[in-house]
């Protein structure tokens, strides 16, 4: 029996509707929530939005060599459901080495503030950072000891308006007389 902090997810039902996968959890060991999210708005190129969030609390070698493991196959099983799926796997990380994870699937860790005293153990691990803003790190939430991360999605700029001029020639049959005196005298 894991007797950790555990992980949640809260998801707005306006924002997008979700289900959780529970065909990528393996074991009661990871504590690791997959959900397949279909928000009503994506990123021009995606289909969907896969996410996991994590609580990794024990950082020893064999451990981190089956987490890495276990979110090997959950991300390539993950791609070959949901193709062109957009991904941000997010949680307490303890140090796991997450750099083959995110060579391999080309994601980025967005997270550039420490959370927990000097060190950056919570990451986010996205291929959508060109969609979202730096995360910002707040005082921790409840009774934990680890800051709170917020990213948001960037907000688009309306593109400004333009303005179509429309140029007609005048078919008016005075209007091409005169047209025709003009190339006449040339």
């Amino acid at each position: 029996v894991v007797e950790h902090g555990g992980v949640c997810l809260y998801v707005k039902n306006s924002y997008s509707k979700y289900r959780v996968i529970k065909e990528l959890k393996c074991c009661e060991e990871h504590e690791i929530l997959w959900v397949h999210l279909r928000p009503t708005r994506l990123p021009r190129g995606y289909s969907c939005l896969v996410m996991a969030i994590i609580y990794h609390p024990d950082p020893t070698a064999a451990n981190n060599d089956n987490i890495r493991d276990h979110l090997f196959s959950s991300l390539a099983l993950a791609e070959s459901t949901y193709p062109n799926c957009a991904f941000i796997i997010c949680g307490d990380f303890n140090r796991l080495n997450v750099q083959p994870i995110m060579n391999l699937f080309r994601l980025k860790q967005i997270v550039k503030v420490p959370t927990r005293k000097n060190a950056t153990l919570d990451l986010i691990l996205t291929n959508l950072q060109a969609h979202y803003e730096n995360p910002q790190a707040f005082p921790p939430f409840g009774l934990s000891d680890h800051n709170t991360v917020l990213t948001s999605p960037k907000t688009r700029e309306k593109s400004a308006k333009m303005i179509k001029v429309v140029l007609r020639r005048d078919l008016r049959p005075s209007r091409k007389a005169e047209l025709g005196r003009f190339l006449s005298s040339m």
